[in-house]
């Protein structure tokens, strides 16, 4: 998974690769705008990490052995380890962070696929020679790479559950505990995954990625899985394990098909894993490996088309990141419900860009004029009749302002299928953004669908909402530059969130009036949220999708007023996911702003 190197605290080498590939993708500009801050304050940054760690990860492993005595499943964990031609210095502690778990029910299958370096066959003689009975090794004659050594490893194994390690990384001692003390919770958990940092030559930990619980959007954006995963025996036979000629992307191919036949995927919020970043590695430099893009985006097509989806994958922004483009199916009629009150500049630039660059003709837009006064407003719209553009209609609603109530009126007088709500300071960038958006609005599993949304100078406003944000929700990455990566991500990745902005939202009209339309009792702000929240208890999944775009001229102080009853409905119909966490957010990150950095 690509996750940009902090500059400062890597090797000179290292340093070159990431300013090489700066300037080669991202143009000259961006490694001033950015590269060299990273450069001057990374020391900054991992003197925070090294904080936190302190703070969180003071373990008692006497502790840990008492409440693993008290658990009723001890199961046998199989690490399995494919070795090649691996630094003796890395692959020892890689080695002793197995037999360093405070869980001692483990055995370690070490499977050499025929390394060339003598150094590296001396390293695991060493290991085999010690007489713990723990360690399993095995030698082959013949070099298979990754996906099938990585097989000859599993064939090694008799436990019930299956651990990956890569050869010169290192498990944290409590990763085994966490991982069985999960499996007493929920047993039926067919794959687990932890967070993960990177660690470099010195031992120095940085970059952690606080995950959300599972997102099946996310996955098919990139491979946040990742590291650490533990998969049930029975469950990765049955998905066939790794495939031969996906390497570079194993791993990924692995973890889209083991979802194809389980559900049961489980998240640890605790960073179990070090992944090493080296020069040569994929943790330092993507593109070591610069074919593990092409291998994921066969594994992705390979994915959606065994699961019968009218989707294609694409290579995304970044090295092994991906955007998945869902057809839309036939050309059902999408209503754009468009509420206004004057400003008729920001309404004709709207309905401009709206008219000028849209893709999918089957549309209307209902303009919902709200207590309006000037004449130029009247003017415009009368314009706008002459034209008789059959598409468009002008309706008047002059009640008191009520945005849930305006909304709910116009899907009212709306004649699609599909209602796409949006505010009139907007402007579309993306030409093909309604058949995008469409594309996932048909899926039976999807509630909302909302796009990347722009400040006029280009930094975010919205990459989907996390409720608890500033005391109830907000949006995500809020005023971060694009394609920035942060504790939580990026915003270039498609996720699964409980919330979409009503700036621009699309929403099949039966699932919207199935769980009661808009919250009425909200007056300007917050419905959009909560009715978010509806759709997820409903079993639907609220989808952000990174390559639709959209600028909205919102003011960066947020939102002009907030009405005093927006704050008590918000504390009351939040209340249950503010008590329990945002799923798909990381309770190490930061409630206290947008950034997606840990606290």
């Amino acid at each position: 998974m690509q996750s940009p190197e902090r500059l400062g605290n890597s090797t000179n080498n290292h340093m070159i690769n990431r300013i090489l590939y700066i300037i080669r993708n991202e143009g000259l500009s961006s490694l001033l705008r950015r590269g060299w801050q990273r450069l001057l304050f990374g020391g900054e940054k991992e003197a925070a990490f090294r904080k936190w760690i302190r703070r969180h990860e003071d373990w008692d492993r006497e502790v840990i052995r008492s409440l693993t005595g008290h658990m009723e499943l001890r199961p046998l964990i199989s690490v399995i380890v494919p070795v090649y031609n691996t630094d003796p210095k890395f692959l020892d502690v890689c080695i002793q962070s197995v037999l360093d778990q405070y869980y001692e029910n483990w055995e370690l299958c070490l499977y050499d696929d025929a390394s060339t370096d003598g150094a590296t066959i001396e390293c695991l003689q060493k290991w085999q020679n010690l007489g713990d009975a723990r360690v399993k090794t095995a030698f082959g004659t013949l070099n298979r790479h990754i996906s099938l050594a990585s097989n000859e490893a599993i064939s090694m194994a008799t436990g019930e559950y299956v651990a990956i390690l890569d050869h010169d990384d290192e498990l944290a001692p409590v990763a085994l505990f966490e991982t069985v003390k999960l499996l007493n919770e929920h047993p039926e958990a067919d794959l687990i995954y932890s967070d993960q940092d990177k660690i470099d030559v010195k031992g120095r930990r940085s970059e952690p990625l606080f995950k959300p619980d599972w997102s099946p959007e996310l996955l098919m954006s990139v491979n946040y899985i990742n590291h650490l995963c533990v998969i049930r025996k029975k469950t990765g036979d049955q998905a066939g394990w790794f495939r031969e000629g996906y390497e570079g992307s194993q791993d990924f191919d692995l973890f889209l098909r083991i979802t194809a036949v389980s559900d049961n995927i489980f998240h640890i919020p605790a960073i179990l894993y070090h992944w090493r970043s080296t020069p040569a590695s994929t943790a330092g430099n993507i593109l070591a490996k610069d074919y593990c893009t092409d291998a994921g985006v066969r594994a992705l097509n390979d994915y959606l088309a065994g699961r019968g989806w009218p989707a294609r994958a694409y290579a995304g922004e970044n090295p092994t990141e991906y955007h998945v483009r869902f057809a839309a199916q036939g050309e059902p009629r999408v209503s754009i419900i468009l509420p206004f009150r004057d400003k008729v500049g920001l309404l004709r630039n709207c309905l401009h860009s709206i008219r000028r660059l849209t893709t999918y003709d089957n549309y209307e837009i209902v303009l919902v004029a709200n207590n309006c006064e000037n004449s130029e407003t009247f003017n415009y719209l009368d314009s706008l009749e002459k034209e008789g553009d059959p598409r468009i209609r002008v309706l008047r609603h002059d009640v008191d302002f009520n945005f849930s109530a305006i909304n709910n009126w116009a899907a009212e007088q709306a004649e699609g299928e599909f209602l796409l709500f949006l505010n009139n300071d907007t402007e579309v960038i993306t030409p093909s953004w309604i058949e995008d958006m469409l594309g996932y609005a048909q899926r039976e599993d999807i509630g909302a669908v909302g796009p990347k949304l722009l400040f006029e100078e280009g930094t975010i406003q919205h990459a989907g909402v996390i409720v608890g944000i500033g005391g109830f929700a907000d949006h995500i990455f809020t005023g971060g530059t694009e394609n920035t990566f942060t504790s939580f991500g990026k915003d270039t990745w498609s996720r699964d969130y409980l919330a979409v902005t009503a700036a621009c939202m699309m929403v099949e009209r039966k699932k919207f009036e199935s769980v009661g339309r808009f919250n009425e009792e909200f007056i300007v702000c917050g419905s959009d949220v909560e009715l978010g929240l509806r759709l997820h208890q409903a079993g639907l999944r609220n989808v952000y999708l990174p390559f639709v775009k959209l600028y909205h001229f919102e003011s960066q102080t947020r939102r002009e007023w907030v009405h005093e009853k927006d704050v008590e409905c918000s504390r009351r119909y939040y209340a249950p996911f503010l008590e329990a966490g945002d799923p798909y957010y990381n309770k190490a990150l930061t409630l206290e702003t947008t950034s997606g950095e840990y606290s």
